[in-house]
């Protein structure tokens, strides 16, 4: 029993190792596409190739892989910025617990709570322009550098969900 449970263990190991350090690493290259933006008043919609995206952060590793320092800025000022916007969101909700919370009903005063409310929703809309500004930076850089290809011919698909347009670049 003792013999069967040791070629057990020497077979696991021998399985696991093999795999381990003997197997195959494939690497798969994709090229980037371009990234569209459709804004209305209240909201960016952002578009991957012909992919649409639920939100700006499905952005970062196109972003990553383009290895841009003032894309990562622009991308890393849009994240800290929207946190910040978060932040000023819920100030007023966390004055309000504090203050109406048991024994501290006697702190709460009309005027700081509607003054902290305004200026709350003035920080959140302003924080969410620049936010919005920055994103759109770091978009427009990013389909710059994708159109400046190194490559001496390229073919560039900028997608558009209304229309289909195909760019040819080329370098003399």
């Amino acid at each position: 029993m003792c013999n069967l449970r040791g070629i057990l263990i020497f077979l696991g190991l021998f399985t696991y190792l093999s795999n381990v350090s003997f197997a195959q690493k494939t690497t798969k290259t994709v090229p980037l596409r371009g990234i569209i933006i459709q804004g209305d008043f209240l909201k960016d919609t952002y578009f991957y190739g012909t992919k649409k995206l639920n939100s700006a952060y499905d952005l970062t590793i196109p972003f990553l892989e383009i290895e841009d320092k003032e894309v990562d800025r622009l991308y890393k000022s849009h994240k800290t910025i929207n946190s910040l916007r978060m932040i000023a969101t819920f100030l007023p909700g966390i004055y309000l617990t504090y203050t109406l919370s048991g024994s501290n009903r006697s702190a709460y005063s009309d005027e700081v709570g509607w003054t902290l409310l305004g200026v709350s929703v003035v920080s959140s809309v302003g924080l969410g322009i620049l936010s919005r500004v920055k994103m759109r930076k770091a978009i427009n850089r990013y389909n710059e550098l994708i159109l400046n290809d190194a490559s001496p011919q390229s073919f560039r698909a900028m997608p558009n969900p209304n229309l289909i347009n195909i760019a040819w670049c080329h370098r003399f």
